[in-house]
């Protein structure tokens, strides 16, 4: 699929996904709900933002290390900046791109380096939100509605539970896995995908032969090198920055609850954040439009106590808007600080790409 028909499909897939979010919706109700959140929340929830950028950025130079120059905390805090707004606002997630291309340009990362700096930290970030969502489902209590599975009522409770247990579970450790360990498991594949193309029968071993070349690139230009687990004290570090980052962030989401007069445990705030974060995996057009205020409203649904669906979409729109408006902030001062240009980037970031 190109880059246009992802963008596209991105889209169409926001504009439907918007229509869910709004669907039953009084617009009345909305405004009201906008207009009545506390600002101390809203206030509470950008601080908390910025300083999650923070430990991101410590997180990042720590994978980096190892890899080439290490870097000063302010340069890799400008590149995760810069990189997060490309990545928040363009469609079908090009700005993926630009981070490898700033870690190159701002700390002397090699592109390859980059790239696995980024997938590795993806990586962790997955499994931690597997793991905090489950967390959630375990621990709070959701609401004693039923979902009809053809003849049977299924009640929801039951449902996350058995969802937490038998498919987040090895989800999340494989995510982990994949993440400390990629290096290794991608030579097991190797190995595997090797032995399976020499017995294979002659029209299989053409697709075996091709899958063979691309781990093999994978490995050579994503994963080699970067095993942390080579270096215990910073995979210690990383894996409690992680904790760290994601058990911060879902005070976010428990304050602007609390800034709407919504009732959200803390657990179910990082079940909001952790179903919101896994939706805007989907397609989505720039800025995660509709995709985000979908997955954060339904959600809500599960883990927040009984309330107007007016305050759902408020508390959507308000998480989701304040944090981009706080972001584009934080990009506008690294660029100034850098002297970069958004332009450039794109254009330098696509260019490396394709070489």
């Amino acid at each position: 699929m190109t880059v246009r028909q992802r963008a596209l499909l991105g889209v169409l897939v926001g504009l439907a996904l918007a229509g869910v979010a709004a669907l039953g919706v009084p617009l009345d109700g909305v405004v009201e709900s906008v207009r009545g959140v506390r600002p101390e929340a809203m206030l509470g929830v950008s601080a908390i933002f910025l300083t999650q950028q923070l430990l991101r950025a410590l997180r990042q130079r720590l994978l980096a290390e190892g890899l080439g120059p290490p870097g000063s905390l302010a340069e890799h805090h400008a590149v995760l900046c810069m990189s997060f707004f490309f990545i928040n606002t363009l469609p079908a997630r090009l700005g993926e791109l630009a981070r490898p291309w700033l870690l190159q340009r701002r700390v002397g990362l090699p592109l390859g380096a980059g790239l696995a700096v980024v997938i590795t930290e993806r990586l962790l970030d997955l499994s931690a939100a597997l793991i905090m969502l489950q967390l959630a489902l375990l621990t709070t209590t959701i609401p004693e509605a039923t979902l009809t599975l053809g003849e049977r009522a299924v009640p929801l409770g039951a449902l996350g539970r058995g969802l937490a247990l038998t498919a987040l579970l090895p989800a999340s450790l494989g995510a982990l896995a994949l993440g400390l360990f990629g290096e290794r498991l991608v030579g097991l594949g190797l190995r595997g995908l090797g032995a399976a193309r020499l017995r294979a029968p002659s029209p299989l071993v053409g697709l075996l032969q091709r899958a063979e070349e691309g781990a093999q690139a994978l490995s050579a230009g994503l994963i080699e090198g970067l095993n942390v687990r080579r270096a215990p004290g910073r995979l210690a570090q990383s894996l409690g920055l992680t904790v760290v980052i994601w058990a911060w962030t879902g005070l976010q989401y428990t304050l602007l609850a609390w800034g709407l007069g919504l009732r959200l445990p803390y657990l179910g705030g990082l079940g909001v954040l952790s179903v919101t974060m896994l939706g805007t995996a989907l397609p989505a057009p720039p800025g995660f439009v509709g995709v985000y205020e979908a997955a954060c409203r339904g959600a809500l649904g599960l883990f927040a106590a009984p309330h107007a669906a007016a305050t759902a979409l408020a508390f959507a729109l308000l998480i989701h808007w304040g944090i981009w408006l706080t972001q584009v902030m934080t990009a506008l001062v690294s660029f100034a600080w850098t002297g970069l240009r958004p332009a450039e980037v794109l254009r330098q970031s696509r260019r490396s790409q394709s070489a």
